[in-house]
């Protein structure tokens, strides 16, 4: 039996796709929840209503107010937390209805403080994480409902821990993750409903872990990752509606993941 949260986070998932993914509902109507006000806007339930944004610059503290948080309807929102990792706080979040948002949070070596995290009803963003070394902890999501976005975030070798993700109902974006050394961790996506974007990533050498990725709904843009020499790993996509788009990657001497490639939209 689905939980009160999974299903408002099931029913924003749906909406949220036929609308191509553009945020809805609490995440676009409601004001940010401030930290200091969360004391009397937590709801018996574990519910914050709208938007809940986090940021260190101006806050100072233990972020003891994050406890007992179940589920927030709009985005979550965690930025410029130092010294502390902040995600042990949230370790009762089983929801968001909107984008998470992770940023600069200086702390955090992996994401096991959201281990009982299942549900993002839209977008999943990690920007700047510059201690985080793995992705392993985040192993109760099941679904991110739109974007996949891993960026400037040097430390992660591959991307262990995003196992139980299927689908893609938005983009795939990985960008200026100088340490990424392999894909693995993306095996069971089978479609990504728009762009799949792979830029900068100066340490990969192939595809290897796109395994599953069966269709691309947008286009495919592989730029500038300086040490793919091959395009090994894509053996079940058939097919990309936009463009595949392949530039300045001077090391890349083989395209035979694209051996079943059987169709280009763009």
């Amino acid at each position: 039996m689905r939980t009160w949260w999974a299903a408002a986070v099931c029913a924003a998932m749906t909406a949220t796709a036929k609308a191509v993914c553009e945020p809805r509902g609490d995440a676009n109507r409601a004001q940010a929840v401030r930290l200091e006000d969360l004391p009397s806007a937590l709801e018996s339930n574990g519910t914050v209503l709208g938007n809940l944004v986090v940021d260190g610059r101006n806050n100072q503290g233990s972020y003891e107010e994050l406890e007992g948080i179940v589920y927030v309807s709009g985005n979550l929102e965690l930025s410029h937390v130092y010294g502390q990792d902040v995600l042990t706080n949230l370790g009762e979040l089983k929801g968001v209805g909107g984008a998470l948002k992770l940023v600069e949070l200086t702390s955090v070596q992996d994401l096991s403080g959201i281990s009982n995290l299942e549900s993002i009803g839209y977008s999943l963003t990690l920007d700047k994480m510059h201690s985080l070394i793995t992705l392993v902890g985040m192993d109760a999501l099941q679904e991110i409902g739109c974007d996949l976005t891993i960026s400037n975030t040097a430390g992660i070798r591959n991307l262990t821990g995003l196992e139980p993700i299927l689908a893609l109902n938005g983009s795939l974006e990985l960008r200026e993750n100088a340490g990424l050394r392999s894909l693995k961790g993306l095996e069971n996506v089978a479609t990504v409903e728009t762009d799949v974007r792979m830029m900068r990533l100066y340490a990969l050498p192939t595809l290897t872990g796109l395994g599953g990725l069966q269709s691309v709904n947008g286009s495919f843009h592989l730029v500038e990752n300086s040490a793919l020499f091959s395009t090994e790993g894509l053996g079940s996509l058939e097919e990309i509606d936009g463009d595949l788009i392949l530039d300045r990657n001077y090391s890349l001497r083989s395209l035979a993941g694209f051996a079943n490639l059987r169709r280009i939209g763009g």
